[in-house]
Protein backbone atom coordinates (compact mmCIF):
# COMPACT_ATOMS: atom_id res chain seq x y z
CA UNK A 1 0.00 0.00 0.00
CA UNK A 2 1.25 3.32 -0.87
CA UNK A 3 1.86 5.89 2.00
CA UNK A 4 0.25 9.46 2.04
CA UNK A 5 2.87 12.21 1.40
CA UNK A 6 0.71 15.26 2.19
CA UNK A 7 -2.84 16.13 2.32
CA UNK A 8 -5.68 19.39 1.78
CA UNK A 9 -8.65 19.03 4.34
CA UNK A 10 -11.46 21.01 3.84
CA UNK A 11 -9.05 24.15 2.85
CA UNK A 12 -10.33 27.36 1.73
CA UNK A 13 -7.80 30.39 0.39
CA UNK A 14 -9.54 33.72 -0.55
CA UNK A 15 -7.50 36.90 -1.62
CA UNK A 16 -9.10 40.45 -0.80
CA UNK A 17 -12.45 38.55 0.64
CA UNK A 18 -12.39 36.69 -2.50
CA UNK A 19 -12.85 32.70 -2.42
CA UNK A 20 -10.53 31.26 -4.34
CA UNK A 21 -10.33 27.65 -3.35
CA UNK A 22 -13.53 26.52 -1.31
CA UNK A 23 -13.49 23.35 0.61
CA UNK A 24 -10.64 21.18 -1.21
CA UNK A 25 -9.57 17.96 -0.48
CA UNK A 26 -6.96 15.72 -1.25
CA UNK A 27 -4.37 12.98 -0.96
CA UNK A 28 -1.21 12.89 -2.38
CA UNK A 29 0.51 9.46 -2.36
CA UNK A 30 3.86 8.89 -2.91
CA UNK A 31 3.79 7.28 -6.90
CA UNK A 32 0.88 9.11 -7.64
CA UNK A 33 0.69 11.44 -10.83
CA UNK A 34 -2.10 14.07 -10.78
CA UNK A 35 -3.02 15.59 -13.76
CA UNK A 36 -4.55 19.18 -12.69
CA UNK A 37 -6.75 21.04 -15.12
CA UNK A 38 -9.16 23.75 -14.83
CA UNK A 39 -9.81 27.26 -16.36
CA UNK A 40 -7.38 30.44 -16.06
CA UNK A 41 -8.32 31.88 -12.38
CA UNK A 42 -9.66 28.67 -11.67
CA UNK A 43 -7.20 28.38 -8.79
CA UNK A 44 -4.29 25.79 -10.27
CA UNK A 45 -1.49 28.22 -9.23
CA UNK A 46 -2.69 28.78 -5.93
CA UNK A 47 -3.52 25.40 -5.50
CA UNK A 48 0.13 24.60 -6.34
CA UNK A 49 1.29 27.56 -3.81
CA UNK A 50 -0.77 26.08 -1.23
CA UNK A 51 0.87 22.85 -1.54
CA UNK A 52 4.96 24.58 -1.50
CA UNK A 53 3.71 26.50 1.73
CA UNK A 54 4.03 29.60 -0.14
CA UNK A 55 0.29 31.04 0.77
CA UNK A 56 -1.53 29.83 3.73
CA UNK A 57 -5.23 29.24 3.62
CA UNK A 58 -7.88 31.24 4.99
CA UNK A 59 -9.16 28.13 6.76
CA UNK A 60 -8.62 24.14 6.42
CA UNK A 61 -5.29 22.09 7.11
CA UNK A 62 -2.00 21.01 5.18
CA UNK A 63 -1.12 17.69 6.55
CA UNK A 64 2.47 16.35 5.76
CA UNK A 65 2.17 12.58 6.80
CA UNK A 66 5.94 12.34 5.87
CA UNK A 67 8.20 14.79 7.67
CA UNK A 68 10.75 16.73 6.17
CA UNK A 69 10.23 15.61 2.52
CA UNK A 70 12.13 17.43 -0.34
CA UNK A 71 9.56 19.11 -3.09
CA UNK A 72 11.21 20.02 -6.20
CA UNK A 73 9.39 23.17 -8.43
CA UNK A 74 9.31 24.02 -12.02
CA UNK A 75 7.19 26.84 -12.57
CA UNK A 76 5.18 27.79 -15.56
CA UNK A 77 7.52 30.77 -16.57
CA UNK A 78 11.19 30.23 -15.67
CA UNK A 79 13.28 32.73 -13.33
CA UNK A 80 16.49 32.38 -15.27
CA UNK A 81 17.72 34.84 -17.29
CA UNK A 82 19.23 34.20 -20.35
CA UNK A 83 21.97 37.30 -20.66
CA UNK A 84 23.48 35.68 -17.48
CA UNK A 85 26.59 33.88 -18.22
CA UNK A 86 25.18 30.93 -16.25
CA UNK A 87 26.51 27.26 -17.45
CA UNK A 88 23.70 24.37 -17.42
CA UNK A 89 25.35 22.97 -14.26
CA UNK A 90 25.32 26.40 -12.48
CA UNK A 91 21.64 25.95 -12.82
CA UNK A 92 21.62 22.70 -11.66
CA UNK A 93 22.91 23.33 -8.83
CA UNK A 94 21.00 26.66 -7.31
CA UNK A 95 18.24 23.96 -6.87
CA UNK A 96 20.15 22.99 -3.75
CA UNK A 97 20.40 26.69 -2.61
CA UNK A 98 17.71 26.23 0.24
CA UNK A 99 20.53 23.46 1.71
CA UNK A 100 23.26 25.56 1.15
CA UNK A 101 22.13 29.36 1.83
CA UNK A 102 23.22 32.44 -0.40
CA UNK A 103 26.91 31.76 0.57
CA UNK A 104 27.71 27.99 0.74
CA UNK A 105 29.68 26.10 -0.96
CA UNK A 106 29.12 23.31 -3.18
CA UNK A 107 30.61 19.78 -2.26
CA UNK A 108 32.37 17.02 -4.63
CA UNK A 109 28.53 15.07 -3.82
CA UNK A 110 26.77 18.42 -4.78
CA UNK A 111 28.54 18.68 -8.38
CA UNK A 112 27.85 14.88 -8.89
CA UNK A 113 23.90 15.00 -8.38
CA UNK A 114 23.95 18.06 -10.51
CA UNK A 115 25.84 15.94 -13.20
CA UNK A 116 23.53 12.67 -12.46
CA UNK A 117 20.66 15.10 -12.77
CA UNK A 118 21.34 16.41 -15.89
CA UNK A 119 22.22 12.80 -16.96
CA UNK A 120 18.75 11.70 -16.24
CA UNK A 121 17.38 14.63 -18.42
CA UNK A 122 19.52 13.12 -21.14
CA UNK A 123 21.38 16.52 -21.28
CA UNK A 124 24.42 15.59 -19.87
CA UNK A 125 26.13 16.76 -22.56
CA UNK A 126 24.97 20.77 -22.10
CA UNK A 127 26.18 20.63 -18.54
CA UNK A 128 29.12 23.22 -19.60
CA UNK A 129 27.30 25.35 -22.06
CA UNK A 130 26.04 28.68 -20.96
CA UNK A 131 22.06 28.53 -20.27
CA UNK A 132 21.54 31.28 -23.02
CA UNK A 133 22.51 29.11 -25.96
CA UNK A 134 19.93 26.14 -25.04
CA UNK A 135 16.63 26.12 -26.82
CA UNK A 136 13.55 25.95 -25.00
CA UNK A 137 12.90 22.06 -24.79
CA UNK A 138 16.90 22.20 -23.78
CA UNK A 139 16.26 24.79 -21.41
CA UNK A 140 12.96 23.11 -19.68
CA UNK A 141 15.07 19.76 -19.57
CA UNK A 142 17.67 21.47 -17.61
CA UNK A 143 15.35 23.32 -15.08
CA UNK A 144 13.52 19.97 -14.59
CA UNK A 145 17.05 18.62 -13.72
CA UNK A 146 17.42 21.75 -11.37
CA UNK A 147 14.12 20.29 -9.69
CA UNK A 148 14.67 17.05 -9.24
CA UNK A 149 18.52 17.36 -8.01
CA UNK A 150 17.30 17.25 -4.24
CA UNK A 151 15.63 13.81 -4.57
CA UNK A 152 12.26 15.21 -3.68
CA UNK A 153 9.42 13.06 -3.13
CA UNK A 154 7.07 14.93 -4.56
CA UNK A 155 7.68 17.18 -8.02
CA UNK A 156 5.42 19.46 -8.99
CA UNK A 157 5.35 21.40 -12.56
CA UNK A 158 3.59 24.75 -13.62
CA UNK A 159 2.42 23.87 -17.42
CA UNK A 160 6.03 22.39 -17.77
CA UNK A 161 5.67 22.33 -21.97
CA UNK A 162 5.30 26.68 -21.73
CA UNK A 163 8.56 26.79 -23.72
CA UNK A 164 8.97 23.48 -26.14
CA UNK A 165 8.44 22.73 -29.15
CA UNK A 166 6.32 19.30 -29.75
CA UNK A 167 9.50 17.24 -30.30
CA UNK A 168 10.74 18.33 -27.28
CA UNK A 169 7.27 18.08 -25.77
CA UNK A 170 7.08 14.53 -26.14
CA UNK A 171 10.44 14.22 -24.69
CA UNK A 172 9.52 15.97 -21.46
CA UNK A 173 6.69 14.01 -20.90
CA UNK A 174 8.50 10.48 -21.50
CA UNK A 175 10.96 11.96 -18.63
CA UNK A 176 8.46 12.70 -15.85
CA UNK A 177 6.74 9.00 -16.67
CA UNK A 178 10.06 7.69 -15.59
CA UNK A 179 10.88 10.03 -13.19
CA UNK A 180 7.40 8.90 -11.49
CA UNK A 181 8.82 5.62 -10.78
CA UNK A 182 10.56 7.26 -8.06
CA UNK A 183 8.55 10.24 -7.36
CA UNK A 184 5.21 11.44 -6.74
CA UNK A 185 3.94 14.66 -9.71
CA UNK A 186 1.71 17.20 -9.65
CA UNK A 187 0.95 18.86 -13.01
CA UNK A 188 -0.84 21.70 -14.17
CA UNK A 189 -1.84 21.92 -17.54
CA UNK A 190 -4.41 23.21 -20.09
CA UNK A 191 -3.92 20.49 -22.60
CA UNK A 192 -5.94 17.08 -21.35
CA UNK A 193 -5.42 15.63 -24.75
CA UNK A 194 -1.62 14.90 -24.39
CA UNK A 195 -1.05 14.53 -20.64
CA UNK A 196 -3.63 11.81 -20.30
CA UNK A 197 -1.40 9.16 -21.57
CA UNK A 198 0.69 9.66 -19.08
CA UNK A 199 -1.10 10.97 -15.58
CA UNK A 200 -2.77 8.58 -13.37
CA UNK A 201 -5.65 10.50 -12.38
CA UNK A 202 -6.80 13.96 -12.78
CA UNK A 203 -7.94 16.98 -10.46
CA UNK A 204 -10.13 19.50 -12.03
CA UNK A 205 -10.27 22.57 -10.17
CA UNK A 206 -12.07 26.17 -10.90
CA UNK A 207 -12.54 27.28 -7.28
CA UNK A 208 -13.96 24.07 -6.14
CA UNK A 209 -11.59 20.80 -6.63
CA UNK A 210 -13.14 17.51 -8.12
CA UNK A 211 -10.75 14.45 -7.82
CA UNK A 212 -11.49 11.98 -10.84
CA UNK A 213 -9.30 8.75 -10.16
CA UNK A 214 -8.13 7.94 -13.38
CA UNK A 215 -6.55 9.56 -16.79
CA UNK A 216 -9.63 9.18 -18.66
CA UNK A 217 -12.47 11.61 -18.69
CA UNK A 218 -15.49 12.74 -20.37
CA UNK A 219 -16.81 15.69 -21.45
CA UNK A 220 -19.99 15.27 -19.66
CA UNK A 221 -17.92 14.39 -16.48
CA UNK A 222 -15.94 17.97 -17.12
CA UNK A 223 -18.93 19.95 -17.76
CA UNK A 224 -20.28 18.51 -13.94
CA UNK A 225 -17.02 19.66 -12.65
CA UNK A 226 -17.48 22.82 -13.93
CA UNK A 227 -14.57 22.99 -15.99
CA UNK A 228 -15.35 23.94 -20.11
CA UNK A 229 -13.49 22.47 -22.35
CA UNK A 230 -12.97 23.19 -26.16
CA UNK A 231 -11.08 21.66 -29.36
CA UNK A 232 -7.95 23.42 -30.65
CA UNK A 233 -5.72 22.43 -33.13
CA UNK A 234 -1.80 22.80 -33.13
CA UNK A 235 -0.92 21.85 -36.40
CA UNK A 236 -2.78 19.26 -38.27
CA UNK A 237 -3.82 16.96 -34.14
CA UNK A 238 -6.92 18.30 -33.05
CA UNK A 239 -7.04 17.89 -29.16
CA UNK A 240 -8.74 18.81 -26.09
CA UNK A 241 -8.09 21.84 -23.49
CA UNK A 242 -9.77 23.74 -21.18
CA UNK A 243 -11.87 27.09 -22.90
CA UNK A 244 -10.19 30.28 -21.66
CA UNK A 245 -6.57 28.61 -22.78
CA UNK A 246 -3.58 31.35 -23.90
CA UNK A 247 -1.36 29.34 -25.73
CA UNK A 248 1.93 30.54 -25.16
CA UNK A 249 3.82 27.33 -26.63
CA UNK A 250 6.75 27.44 -28.89
CA UNK A 251 5.91 25.37 -31.14
CA UNK A 252 7.46 25.51 -34.76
Amino acid sequence: MNSNLIELRDLNVAYDGKVVLNNVNITVTEDDFIGVIGPNGGGKTTLVKVILGLLKPISGKVIKHRKDFEMGYLPQYNDVDKRFPLKACDVVLSGLMNKKGLFGRYSHNDYRKACESLEKMGVSHLSQKHIGSLSGGETQKVLLARAIVSDPALLILDEPDTYVDYASEGEIYDLLKRLNEKMAIIMVSHDLGIISTYIKTIACVNKDLHYHASNIITEQQLQTYNCPIQLVTHGKVPHTVLANHVHTHNHK
